[in-house]
C-alpha cells in the first residue's frame, strides 16, 4: 500500500509537540517505506540543536529538518522527493524505526504491558492497521527483552547507594567485591581530596575467558561507554575475535580522568599480566586512545574503524557551509571506509 506524503507539520518556524513531530517522522518513513536516520552532527543554534533527518538511502536527496528548543520542535523545512539511485542500505536484520522504538520503549517506561505496545503504539502515532511498512513493526520477543532491559535498569537505580559520594560508592563496592574474586589486575584512587580525587584507575580481567583462549589472538579491538556506568565514568572493553567466535572480551577498566596516560597504564598493566604483547590493536578514532596505545606499545599496529571515523567525520561536516560540498565529502569517505574496491568507485 502506497502511503500519500504527509503535509508539513506546521508553518516554516513554527513549533510544535513532541507527539506531533514524531507522527511526521512516521507518516514521511510510511510514505517512502525507508527509515528516516538523524544525521549525527549536532549543530547548536542559539538555545536549540538542529535535528536532521535524511532517508537511509545513500544519495537520496529526502529529509527534514527541525530545531529542537527544550520539549518544543521548531519546523525548518522538508523534502519526501525520494531518488534511490544508490546503493541500498546494508543490514543484518531488518531494523525498526528509530522514533518507532523509541515511542515503544516511552510505553514500557510509564509500565505499559508488552503485550499491548504495538497495539497502543499504533494507535498513539495514528499508524494505519493495513500499513506494510516492515520498519513500524517489532518483534514481540525484542519488546519483551526491553521490558527486561528496563525494569533491570530501575532495579539498578533503586538499590541503596553506599554513597552519595561516587568515588567512594565504587571503592565500597570494590572492597567487598574483591574479597570474592581473583580477577582484580588493579584497582587505587589517588588525592588528598576523596569526595573529588585526582585519578581513579580500575582493572578487572576475565579470566575464565582468557583461559579458553589457546592460541594468540589476531587483533584487539578496544572501545569505551559512558553510558554503562551510572556516575558517567568512562567504561573500557578490550577484546578479540578469531575467525570462527564472536567477539571475546578479556579485559575491562574504568579510568578517571579519560586520558592517554590513564589509558596506557591499563593496557601496560593488562599485557604485562597476561605475559603478551599486541601487534594489531583496532579502536575508535579518539587522539587519548591512539596516544594510549602508542605510548605503551609504539610497534604496536592501530586501526580505526570505519564507523568512528564517519561519524567523526559527520560531528565536524556542518562547518563546511556549502551543502553541496558536504555531500560530496561524505559520499567519498563512505566509499573509502566502507568499499573494498575504493578506486574502481572513485
Amino acid at each position: 500500500m502506497q502511503h500519500p506524503p504527509p503535509d508539513p507539520p506546521c508553518e516554516v518556524d513554527q513549533a510544535i509537540g513532541y507527539l506531533e513531530y514524531s507522527r511526521f517522522v512516521i507518516a514521511a518513513e510510511l510514505h517512502g517505506n525507508i527509515r528516516f536516520v538523524k544525521d549525527p552532527q549536532k549543530l547548536s543554534i542559539g538555545t536549540g540543536v538542529l535535528i536532521y533527518h535524511r532517508c537511509e538511502y545513500e544519495g537520496c536527496p529526502a529529509g527534514f529538518k527541525f530545531i529542537k528548543n527544550f520539549d518544543n520542535y521548531i519546523f525548518k523545512s522538508a523534502n519526501l522527493t525520494h531518488i534511490h539511485s544508490g546503493p541500498p542500505p546494508q543490514h543484518k536484520n531488518t531494523p525498526t524505526s528509530g522514533t518507532y522504538r523509541a515511542w515503544i520503549k516511552k510505553f514500557l517506561m510509564n509500565h505499559g504491558s508488552p503485550l499491548n505496545a504495538t497495539q497502543e503504539v499504533n494507535k498513539t502515532l495514528e499508524i494505519p492497521k493495513d500499513h506494510t511498512c516492515i520498519h513500524m513493526t517489532m518483534k514481540q520477543t525484542a519488546i519483551n527483552q526491553l521490558k527486561y532491559y528496563l525494569q533491570q535498569k530501575d532495579l539498578m537505580r533503586s538499590l541503596p547507594d553506599i554513597s552519595l559520594n561516587q568515588f567512594q560508592s565504587l571503592q565500597n563496592y570494590v572492597n567487598q567485591w574483591e574479597d570474592q574474586h581473583d580477577d582484580l589486575i588493579y584497582f587505587d584512587i589517588q588525592g588528598e581530596d576523596t569526595d573529588f580525587p585526582d585519578k581513579l584507575v580500575f582493572i578487572y580481567s576475565d579470566n575464565d575467558m582468557i583461559s579458553q583462549i589457546h592460541e594468540k589472538p589476531p587483533i584487539y579491538h578496544l572501545d569505551s561507554t559512558f553510558k554503562l556506568i551510572i556516575h558517567g565514568f568512562p567504561f573500557y572493553v578490550l577484546a578479540t575475535k578469531f575467525a570462527n567466535t564472536h567477539s571475546i572480551p578479556l579485559c575491562y577498566f574504568i579510568i578517571y580522568p579519560d586520558n592517554s596516560e590513564n589509558i596506557s597504564f591499563c593496557l601496560s598493566k593488562y599485557f604485562e599480566t597476561t605475559h603478551t604483547e599486541p601487534e594489531f590493536i583496532m579502536s575508535d578514532c579518539a587522539l587519548n586512545i591512539f596516544n594510549g596505545i602508542r605510548n605503551s606499545f609504539p610497534e604496536c599496529n592501530i586501526f580505526w574503524c570505519a564507523l568512528h571515523v564517519i561519524r567523526a567525520l559527520k560531528k565536524n561536516l556542518s562547518k563546511i557551509n556549502d551543502e553541496e560540498i558536504r555531500s560530496e565529502v561524505e559520499k567519498f569517505m563512505n566509499i573509502l571506509c566502507y568499499y573494498r574496491d575504493a578506486q574502481k568507485k572513485m
